[in-house]
């Protein structure tokens, strides 16, 4: 295949590559901390209403 052979493809010294996928990982953990604090404040969220009825009724 001659035509991929005179392909060049630029890449990224790898102190940089391995940077980037530092840069992404902190992102990724970082996210995940944001989900897991969003699900606990649904869960909270959705058992207000009986916390509530309980106050009024209990």
């Amino acid at each position: 295949m001659p035509a991929a052979k005179d392909m060049h493809l630029a890449l990224p010294d790898l102190a940089t590559q391995q940077a980037v996928v530092t840069q992404l990982d902190d992102q990724l953990a970082a996210q995940r901390e944001t989900l897991q604090a969003a699900q606990t404040q649904l869960k909270a969220i959705q058992a207000l209403p009986a916390a509530v009825l309980r106050g009024v009724f209990g």
